[in-house]
């Protein structure tokens, strides 16, 4: 099975420490024109790409909040100091 999205991700950082990890969901792949150029999703395919993700990360512990067509990996505070 081809997978057809991937993620931005974005580092929230403050008081010197990563607080979250946003993740957010792009298609890369068009399968109509079979291009390659990353574009933002949204709805339905964003949530299918963020589910696929946690279910793969659900293994390592790694805790996926879904919000608004993105995805949230909160950083534990004692996991850094």
């Amino acid at each position: 099975k081809k997978i057809h999205f991937g993620f931005i991700i974005k580092l929230i950082i403050s008081d010197k420490r990563l607080q979250k990890v946003e993740l957010i969901p792009i298609s890369i792949s068009d399968a109509k024109t079979g291009s390659f150029f990353p574009a933002l999703i949204s709805g339905e395919p964003a949530q299918n790409a963020i589910t696929a993700i946690q279910d793969l990360s659900k293994d390592l512990g790694t805790i996926i909040e879904i919000e608004d067509d993105k995805g949230f990996i909160i950083i534990p505070r004692d996991s850094t100091d």
